[in-house]
């Protein structure tokens, strides 16, 4: 390593480093104006703790990046000196940054200007580096992180920690995935916690080693107030466990951890060559909908921080595993992805190019040949990839009369593959325990949702199978016949009208592949095709009052059900998930309240919201079971029944749509569907 030196007899002497820097005259100078557009460094706002190394003695330093006018500064700071250095001459190569600025040392006729340099080679949150003056005096290696991003914990005391885990957990009933990286951040511990509970990566800095593993501690903020977490890890040779609860004793679940395959980046996926600060409006989860050939196709597009490079990942049903795609680009409106899947045997090379509009996109996908093209549009998920990682459970009223004990070989997932009219075709087979009996759902390209199958019997040909499939607008009865062969399935798919029919071989899939088929039926749901949803929110003295709700058509048998429905009947649907109602405040229907906190005294109200006929009227009804389906009604978590003004709608509404109207300190709830319209005011308190 170099370390000071100095030039020439007569010159500026300096004895030492230190010297230089706390010499009492010393002011920081810069006149340069800024170069580096604040656009192009997102990933670099914020302060960086760095540690020069002069002759072997250690010196602190930070880099604050800042904003300024558009522009990108930098304010530089030492332990030993109490001014600042204002570099506003920045340039940038990717993650290659060069920064010119000068201290003035002296004062009247003996003051004198050195010209300092200082490069950082950007690796996520960490950097490396050197600090040097155009005389030569100043040359020494730095190196840091983002402050934050590291704790006081030594990497070499962690060394077995470090890396990329996959983490289970059962909150409350419900599987939960995240992931979370350890890495060496100038020779000390940094972590980022990838959770469904927060939108964005989770720094933790606290990190401390115990007798048998690791303790982090972090904040989170939950339903608008803070909450702080022990995740506290242990490895005991066989496996890597831990628990994870909050500090005032509230909750704590178990964890399970199992390292990623690859290196620290490994849960982002495979990085492109293209920086975060260019993609920062695209970072996230999103639903992906695109026609194709007049039938309906849903994908699942994520696009993560790997390292400062943008990584994505795409969930398609022409593919039975995720797509990792490497070649990202930046476009004057947008991004363009390029990757190739193989479809019918034959390899394809796609482009997905996208523009952002606010918090959805616009785009198109097509091949490089010209052979087709459709238009796509996108739309942010809450929660993200990891909340999607659990597997589809098929709901109990959907389950068949079959026995497991009597088709116990059948149960996991299985890719069906077939020839239909000369064109290869993939479908996904799930065939699950549900309280004993055999529930199952089929995926397919051309189907927009997954397809619950209720009725499965086992004959001396093997599994008999039949349900209604929806390929575009056509539904068609399907017959499908399957039979184990030495841990293989084979057999055929034909509709019951004989306009199709097919043999088909099966091999057993892997549990996350069964994870991958079902992730849009986890997050949609459907029974026999999904719909859309909508959504209505207001606020009011700052408090979100929001509403999700299944967009019915009117041209169903659930409609047909509402029309029917007997005094005292609670309305019940099968192609939605219930009406989800999160409120930050408490809501006042008459005499009715529906409470903030009901599941955590710091988190949002949750509550699903269902029709119920009354004699000539109607109520509705809040019941604490938030995420369920639109059968699953329990009377016996039902907390409120709210009055509803009934009256006949201005025109024809053809789906059901909830709307939140925001009136001094509350507001009107309606709900349209058919020619019926339902409304009831209500106070926040």
């Amino acid at each position: 390593m170099n370390g000071l030196r100095v030039s020439k007899p007569g010159a500026l002497v300096v004895s030492s480093l230190a010297f230089l820097l706390i010499a009492s005259s010393a002011a920081w100078a810069q006149d340069e104006p800024s170069t580096l557009a604040a656009s192009d460094a997102e990933d670099l706002m914020g302060t960086w703790d760095l540690k020069m190394d002069f002759q072997g003695t250690p010196i602190d330093m930070t880099a604050e990046f800042k904003e300024e006018d558009g522009k990108t500064i930098a304010v530089v700071t030492s332990a030993v000196q109490p001014g600042e250095l204002v570099i506003s001459d920045i340039k940038r190569d990717e993650n290659s940054l060069v920064m010119n600025g000068a201290i003035e040392m002296g004062e009247g006729d003996q003051a004198t200007s050195i010209a300092l340099t200082i490069t950082m080679e950007i690796d996520g949150n960490t950097t490396t580096g050197h600090v040097k003056d155009e005389a030569g005096l100043i040359d020494a290696d730095i190196t840091g992180a983002k402050a934050g991003s590291a704790s006081d914990l030594d990497a070499a005391e962690a060394k077995d920690w470090l890396g990329t885990w996959n983490i289970s957990m059962d909150f409350q009933g419900t599987p939960v995935s995240m992931t979370l990286a350890l890495t060496d951040a100038g020779g000390k511990v940094a972590g980022v916690l990838e959770s469904p509970t927060n939108p964005e990566p989770i720094a933790i800095s606290d990190i401390t080693k115990t007798d048998d593993g690791l303790e982090l501690k972090y904040g989170i903020e939950f339903g608008g107030n803070p909450v702080d977490l022990v995740m506290a890890l242990v490895n005991d040779g066989d496996a890597v466990t831990g628990t994870l609860g909050d500090t005032n004793g509230m909750f704590s679940a178990d964890l399970e951890l199992e390292k990623a395959e690859g290196n620290d980046t490994a849960s982002a996926g495979t990085p492109s060559n293209l920086d975060v600060a260019d993609a920062a409006g695209f970072l996230g989860t999103w639903d992906v909908s695109m026609e194709f050939q007049g039938t309906p196709v849903s994908m699942t597009l994520t696009m993560a921080d790997a390292g400062g490079k943008v990584a994505a990942t795409i969930i398609s049903p022409t593919s039975p595993d995720p797509i990792e795609v490497t070649e990202i680009e930046k476009t004057d409106d947008g991004l363009d992805l390029k990757y190739g899947i193989e479809f019918g045997g034959n390899p394809v090379d796609l482009v997905m190019a996208l523009k952002l509009d606010g918090e959805a996109f616009t785009g198109t996908l097509g091949d490089t040949n010209g052979m087709f093209s459709a238009d796509l549009t996108g739309a942010k998920t809450e929660g993200g990839a990891a909340a999607a990682a659990a597997p589809f459970k098929v709901g109990a009223e959907y389950a068949s009369d079959l026995d497991v004990a009597d088709a116990k070989d059948y149960i996991g997932g299985w890719k069906l593959a077939m020839e239909l009219r000369g064109n290869p075709m993939s479908m996904t087979l799930v065939l699950q325990d549900v309280e004993g009996k055999v529930g199952a759902f089929i995926t397919s390209m051309f189907a927009p949702e997954p397809a619950v199958i209720e009725d499965i019997e086992m004959t001396d040909e093997g599994m008999k199978m039949l349900y209604e499939a929806k390929f575009g607008p056509q539904s068609l009865d399907i017959n499908i016949v399957a039979k184990l062969e030495s841990d293989a399935l084979a057999g055929s798919f034909a509709d019951t009208g004989g306009l199709i029919s097919a043999e088909f071989t099966g091999e057993r899939l892997s549990e996350d592949q069964i994870a991958t088929a079902s992730q849009q039926s986890r997050r949609r749901g459907g029974r026999r095709g999904g719909v859309d949803t909508g959504e209505t929110e207001i606020r009011i003295e700052g408090e979100e009052i929001k509403i999700a709700y299944a967009t019915l058509k009117s041209d169903t048998d659930d409609f047909e059900s509402l029309e029917n429905l007997k005094d005292g009947e609670v309305f019940t649907f099968t192609r939605g998930r219930a009406s989800k109602l999160l409120t930050e405040a408490d809501l006042k229907f008459g005499d009715a309240v529906i409470k903030q906190g009901n599941a955590h005294e710091s988190y949002p109200g949750v509550y699903s919201l269902w029709l119920k006929k009354v004699g000539d009227g109607w109520h509705l009804v809040a019941n604490e079971h938030a995420d369920i389906w639109g059968t699953q009604h329990e009377p016996a978590a039902d907390v409120a029944e709210i009055p509803l003004t009934a009256a006949k709608a201005d025109k024809e509404e053809k789906q059901f749509t909830i709307e939140l109207v925001e009136e001094g300190s509350g507001g009107t709830l309606k709900i349209a569907w058919g020619g019926h319209a339902w409304s009831a005011k209500f106070s926040a308190e």
